[in-house]
């Protein structure tokens, strides 16, 4: 999944924000929910890389995570202190049942504004590695 669209983006202080997306590459092995999350059809292994490109409004602490049926996937939580231009990236890896949802969320620990930028800013790209019995 990715988004071309620009934007004007608000966090509140201790909310999850789930990320939107508006166009969907074309998928074998999962499908897509909406325009919020990847569905994967089959228990396994999967690769997700991520990614955010956007101009803040005001300094502040910004993390990304990718969450597996609404729990953040420990190692996927990436963080910056972001000031102005900036472009974040992500690599996880995750066990997931058939049916689980993947989403990609932001999460700040004050109030955050950002605008998304032109051209692809946001990527959220799964694969699967094996299977699980």
């Amino acid at each position: 999944m990715f988004n071309t669209l620009c934007g004007e983006f608000e966090v509140k202080a201790h909310e999850i924000a789930a990320m939107m997306f508006s166009d969907f590459l074309p998928a074998r092995g999962c499908g897509y929910d909406d325009h919020h999350s990847v569905v994967v059809e089959s228990a396994g292994v999967y690769e997700i890389h991520y990614a955010l490109r956007a101009v803040s409004h005001a300094c502040g602490e910004l993390s990304l995570a990718i969450t597996n049926d609404g729990k953040i996937i420990p190692c996927s939580q990436i963080g910056a202190r972001v000031d102005g231009r900036f472009e974040l990236t992500g690599l996880a890896l995750t066990e997931a049942r058939a049916g689980a949802h993947l989403h990609f969320i932001v999460l700040c620990k004050e109030d955050a504004a950002f605008t998304l930028q032109e051209g692809v800013n946001l990527m959220l790209y799964t694969k699967k590695l094996a299977g699980l019995e």
